[in-house]
């Protein structure tokens, strides 16, 4: 014990004694870190503190971390996620470490201007789709001159234009191409006999059939057969006597019309007909326009060689294009092949807007006394202001009374009177009665008087009263007076029925007149009128 106290202190002593006399060394000293003071490297003497560390902030790959001893303190900090995308992985902004899969791309889809392409990276993906075009005619092609029909891009409005040609068509190619556009007309008489036949065609989708209206005219009713089907005309949409077309109207939406070439034809063009000749149904035959500018009474028409026939009227007269170029009408019989058709461009002047029904016409066209008025005015015209003529004296051997027919027109006032005279034969005449009808132009109410204008009464004593075209038949006419002059009760009902009788017996006559000069009567006008 006590040599372990001298031998320290003589160590304590041997420092205090080097403190004291110092280093005799020039030092080298090396700078103090943070794990050693400054020490000198020759003798190693210690000088100052150990130096703080130089920290390195932590990261998400490394703690806190001295950049001098590597010393680390802490834990790392968490990773900065970016988020996926269809292009990369989830990955960290700091480190770059990735996690997952990229995203799918979100692709648009691809039109007419642009490709499918992400709505992310925009990336692309195939080529354009194909523009979708939707065509409208802006001129329709014909014989003459190009058609032009107009594109545009339902997507994106991309538009242009391009011409085309009509195209010219075989006989074979021209039939099938317009055989379901030719109808074939069945035409009946108030009785529901058939009277005739006649042709048309399809001129407007809706249901609007062209003809002849000398095909029509005489019908009370119109059945139209068409593309397989069978219709009846509920009305004329339009009408022209003079031009002899008629535009009939049946209830249809998806017929198939035939184009109209309203432009002049040259002669020598070659032409087709089709029709129902002498009620051969589809009859078909070509020739050529033998002249091109035919005119009758202002109407213009084609003179054409292509074989036509009683039935054939109303009919198309087609070029080699499928497209109308006339109205099939009438030939000179004994002709070589004279044929006319009414121009197609007569159309162009039709007002297709009128409500006339077959049952109008019927009557406006055959009621027997307009017709006898009619032929009254056309004869009255020539001989002068008045015309009176007799048509018939009958003796009724059932009443022993003579009946007389007569017609009377003042042109001056363009009115015709007809007559009927009943004389009761005896040895003295006491009386005399007299039926008129009083017929103004175009209408379809006529007034008529019953007198007895000799006996014992007054000069004028009768009935008067209305009656309406449609109920002159000679079958069955019921008179119903609206006046009376001087007649009691049971006098104007024998007047009456005497007036119908006279009725009767005018209405007979009249028949048998249009039977001479009109072709026939009403219930006789048949298939021969139509030659």
């Amino acid at each position: 014990m006590k040599l372990r106290n001298i031998l320290t202190g003589f160590i304590l002593l041997t420092v205090l004694l080097l403190v004291a006399v110092g280093c005799a060394c020039e030092h080298d000293w090396q700078e103090a870190s943070c794990s050693t003071p400054r020490l000198c490297t020759l003798c190693g003497e210690i000088e100052g503190e150990i130096a703080g560390h130089s920290w390195q902030e932590a990261s998400c790959t490394t703690p806190r971390t001295c950049v001098a001893c590597g010393k680390a303190e802490g834990a790392t900090l968490p990773h900065t996620w970016q988020a996926a995308t269809c292009t990369q992985p989830k990955t960290c902004d700091t480190c770059g470490v990735t996690e997952g899969k990229p995203l799918n791309h979100e692709m648009t889809v691809a039109t007419c201007t642009e490709a499918a392409k992400c709505k992310l990276c925009g990336a692309s993906d195939g080529e354009k789709l194909a523009h979708s075009y939707e065509q409208k005619v802006e001129t329709v092609a014909s014989c003459r001159y190009d058609g032009r029909i107009r594109y545009t891009c339902t997507v994106c409005r991309d538009a242009y234009t391009e011409t085309y040609a009509a195209p010219k068509y075989t006989a074979e190619e021209l039939y099938t191409l317009v055989a379901d556009s030719v109808c074939e007309l069945t035409l009946y008489n108030k009785r529901g006999d058939q009277i005739g036949l006649g042709t048309g065609f399809v001129y407007r989708a809706n249901g609007l059939i062209v003809t002849n209206y000398h095909v029509i005219a005489r019908a009370y009713s119109v059945t139209v057969n068409v593309g397989g089907k069978t219709y009846v005309a509920q009305r004329l949409a339009g009408y022209d006597k003079d031009k002899d077309i008629a535009v009939l109207k049946v209830l249809a939406d998806d017929l198939k019309p035939l184009p109209i070439c309203a432009l002049s034809v040259p002669t020598g063009s070659q032409v087709y007909a089709l029709g129902s000749s002498l009620g051969l149904t589809a009859t078909f035959s070509r020739g050529i326009i033998t002249q091109s500018e035919r005119e009758f009474d202002g109407v213009r028409y084609l003179q054409h060689d292509a074989a036509i026939s009683p039935g054939n009227s109303g009919g198309p007269l087609l070029n080699e294009y499928g497209e109308v170029i006339g109205i099939n009408a009438s030939y000179i019989e004994g002709g070589q092949n004279l044929n006319f058709s009414v121009f197609a461009g007569e159309l162009q002047t039709m007002n297709l807007n009128g409500d006339t029904t077959m049952i109008d016409l019927y009557y406006m066209e055959n009621d027997p006394v307009a017709k006898l008025a009619e032929y009254a005015r056309a004869y009255g015209s020539e001989i002068g202001e008045t015309l009176e003529a007799m048509i018939d004296m009958t003796i009724d051997p059932a009443t022993m009374s003579v009946y007389g027919c007569s017609v009377v027109y003042n042109e001056a006032v363009d009115e015709v009177v007809l007559a009927v005279a009943v004389t009761p034969i005896t040895t003295e005449v006491t009386e005399l009665k007299m039926f008129y009808l009083y017929v103004p132009e175009r209408k379809s109410t006529y007034e008529w008087a019953y007198l007895n204008v000799l006996g014992d009464a007054d000069y004028a004593t009768g009935i008067v009263g209305e009656v309406t075209a449609r109920e002159f038949t000679p079958s069955d006419t019921a008179l119903e007076s609206s006046d009376s002059t001087g007649l009691g009760t049971s006098a104007i009902d024998r007047f009456e029925e005497e007036a119908a009788y006279a009725l009767h017996y005018l209405l007979d006559k009249v028949d048998d007149l249009m039977a001479e000069n009109f072709g026939g009567s009403v219930d006789m006008l048949g298939f021969d009128y139509y030659n």
